[in-house]
């Protein structure tokens, strides 16, 4: 497939509900929402949840760990077919947020090394994609093991009234 053909992606590691998908594939994009929490038969089997746009686009909820998944197991030729064009990642804060501090020595260097691992790849995965990308986390360790975030932005931006 030609440049001028392939379809523009964009990847969501660790996003289980689609939210911040929902404008892009509105605007459609194929839109990869990637999570522990999607079924992996249903992923193995080719048969994922797809919720489509009358724009074209896309959402496929798909079984993975960011950690360990690459786009070829969503489409073994996706770099033939798709430009990634925005990566966003949710890893799971739980380890690493501040309001959670009075239990880090409790949980331990593990769990530190947990949290912090599974931002790390969320980092790497979207670094890697050469594509503009945001990496939710709230305020904790990370910019102490890390740096700094470039931008701020609260969950509730995105259809999370909880946080």
């Amino acid at each position: 497939m030609s440049k001028n053909t392939m379809r523009q992606a964009a990847i969501f590691l660790c996003d289980v509900s689609g939210v911040m998908a929902e404008p892009w594939a509105e605007a459609g994009y194929v839109c990869v929402c990637v999570d522990i929490q999607h079924p992996i038969r249903a992923t193995r089997a080719k048969r994922h949840v797809v919720r489509r746009f009358d724009s074209g686009g896309e959402i496929h909820f798909v079984w993975g760990d960011a950690r360990s998944w690459k786009p070829s197991q969503f489409d073994r030729f996706f770099f033939d077919n798709y430009r990634i064009c925005f990566v966003a990642c949710f890893p799971v804060c739980t380890n690493l947020a501040g309001s959670g501090s009075q239990d880090w020595q409790l949980k331990g260097l593990a769990m530190l090394t947990d949290g912090l691992m599974l931002f790390n790849s969320c980092e790497q995965i979207a670094d890697w994609s050469g594509a503009p990308y945001c990496i939710e986390n709230p305020v904790g360790v990370v910019p102490a093991h890390h740096r700094k975030p470039d931008y701020y932005f609260h969950p509730w931006y995105w259809g999370d009234l909880y946080s």
